[in-house]
């Protein structure tokens, strides 16, 4: 398999989002390209075939939770695209589907990095972490308590929450 170059983005609308103003440009370093059989499987659509772990407390694609995060940071109307499901909490399950796929991504290989480095990378230096830095502080914003909720205790973990400024 064979892949383009440049970053890997999870999902147009995210892209999208992220080079607009709303995220500073130092936050907009999304170098990673993929080490394994199984991160090459994960951005072509083949995971199943690669064998890796099927992710998902959302029950969505990874792009959608992707378009999740993006509109909701832009936004958008939060409606929950599952029945039972209130939105705010789909919305906590849809970042922690894409936490879990760069996380597994980057751990993924013949280095074994370690927790601290998959965390070091993942909000230091993609796409992903600079728009959940960028989705908790439009959350700490709204006039819903869930979300309010959601945003200071589950997007961003306490020791990676950027100072203001």
């Amino acid at each position: 398999m064979t892949r383009a170059p440049g970053p890997i983005l999870v999902g147009a609308c995210l892209s999208t989002m992220l080079q607009s103003s709303m995220v500073p440009p130092r936050r907009l370093r999304a170098n990673w390209k993929p080490r394994s059989s199984f991160c090459e499987a994960v951005t072509t659509g083949g995971l199943q075939s690669a064998g890796g772990a099927l992710i998902g407390l959302s029950g969505l694609s990874i792009t959608d939770c992707g378009r999740l995060v993006a509109g909701q940071v832009r936004g958008a109307a939060l409606t929950s695209p599952r029945d039972g499901f209130s939105p705010p909490l789909m919305l906590r399950f849809a970042v922690d589907d894409l936490k879990a796929y760069y996380l597994e991504a980057g751990a993924e290989g013949i280095a074994k990095p370690s927790s601290r480095q998959l965390g070091d990378w993942f909000w230091n230096a993609t796409a992903a972490g600079a728009a959940l830095h960028a989705l908790r502080a439009v959350c700490l914003t709204s006039s819903d308590n869930r979300l309010k909720l959601i945003a200071g205790n589950f997007i961003v973990p306490a020791a990676r929450v950027l100072a203001p400024g």
